[in-house]
């Protein structure tokens, strides 16, 4: 993506960090470069998406990719 988020934050120990130490971590991040310059992966800018997806949904980020997993197997015969 092209945020300018650093590819590393602060919550990167944590197996399963909490939407407070995402965001928490973002608060102290500063851009590595101007937002649009260059496409870079950000562990960051993922958490910050799960976060999205998870209050888009009104459930937790594990619960919506579960479900999808389901559809997708559902969908292609699988079970």
């Amino acid at each position: 993506h092209t945020s300018g988020l650093p590819r590393d934050a602060s919550f990167e120990n944590e197996q399963d960090p909490s939407e407070a130490s995402v965001l928490g971590s973002l608060a102290k991040t500063r851009l590595d470069r101007s937002p649009g310059l260059e496409s870079v992966y950000s562990n960051l800018g993922f958490g910050l998406l799960g976060i999205v997806v998870s209050r888009a949904a009104k459930q937790p980020l594990h619960d919506v990719i579960a479900g999808t997993v389901s559809i997708i197997e559902r969908e292609s015969g699988r079970r």
